[in-house]
């Protein structure tokens, strides 16, 4: 049992065959114990009725005591009705490795985990109810139950986010006494650096093959034309929609006179122009 505030019933049965009449309640010691129950009560013959005990403490431990009853009954105690009460109360100790957990700094949707312990120092297995308030935390066990003077291991799943910035929330843990516990969690997001480059062509000048480079971390189109100084194109390589990545272009200038020519290079971010020298 917790420690608070608890009802406990005690049931009286009417054994006679008149009805049993309760006029007053006491206890023996100036104890933990109230009685919730009106009176007077009458108690018809051969039924039974459940007298309201509470009971109240802050601190683990035995409490007992008798209840008095007084009542019409025929007894050899002149209608006094005497019944123990005990209430055995177990506090729920258990300790959380961390308070605060703090990620990495992430990318976007870039995931992490986080891992933590509970510790049961209760003489008895605990429940533990366990929930998080942003759905971007995720919980591996949102019900657990931790062996008497054992621990058990958590997993907190950061499943990403797909905006930059702070992003917080709080693990909120109850047990079956009613006491909570929160754990704030906290990740900051950053935006995904723009990696993009187009080289320089390689070699230059060149009397056969040149190359070249084209890298992005994000989704792209290119093309690549080559023009004579006069303007007129002398060859084309076809469209690349949806790249990511690097890739080392080769440009065939073996079918082409010797001179200087004109390399277009268009992407989705930019149009760029290299100067490509062919030699015999």
């Amino acid at each position: 049992m917790c420690p608070g505030q608890v009802d406990k019933n005690i049931q009286i049965e009417n054994l006679g065959d008149t009805t049993l009449l309760l006029t007053n309640f006491s206890f023996l010691k100036t104890s933990n114990f109230s009685i919730k129950s009106n009176l007077p009560i009458n108690i018809p013959p051969n039924q039974n009725y459940d007298i309201i005990v509470a009971f109240e403490s802050t601190a683990d431990g035995n409490y007992n005591d008798t209840l008095v009853i007084e009542s019409n009954a025929h007894n050899s105690d002149k209608g006094i009705i005497k019944i123990p009460i005990q209430v055995e109360v177990n506090s729920i100790k258990y300790e959380i490795s961390n308070e605060v957990f703090d990620f990495d700094t992430l990318l976007i949707n870039q995931k992490d985990t986080l891992i933590f312990y509970i510790k049961n120092y209760s003489s008895f297995p605990i429940n533990l109810a366990m929930i998080s308030s942003n759905p971007n935390y995720v919980l591996s066990n949102t019900s657990p139950m931790i062996p008497e003077k054992d621990s058990l291991q958590i997993s907190i799943i950061y499943n990403g986010n797909t905006k930059a910035g702070g992003d917080a929330g709080k693990i909120i843990i109850r047990d079956t006494c009613g006491n909570e516990i929160e754990i704030l969690t906290n990740t900051y997001i950053i935006p995904e650096k723009d990696i993009y480059s187009i080289s320089l062509l390689k070699p230059n000048p060149t009397n056969d093959i040149s190359h070249i480079e084209i890298i992005s971390n994000k989704s792209i189109f290119y093309e690549i034309k080559i023009y004579n100084l006069q303007g007129k194109l002398v060859n084309e390589y076809p469209r690349v929609d949806n790249f990511t990545g690097s890739v080392s272009i080769p440009l065939n200038t073996q079918e082409i006179a010797i001179g200087v020519y004109i390399v277009e290079i268009t992407t989705s971010k930019e149009r760029t122009i290299r100067k490509l020298i062919k030699l015999k």
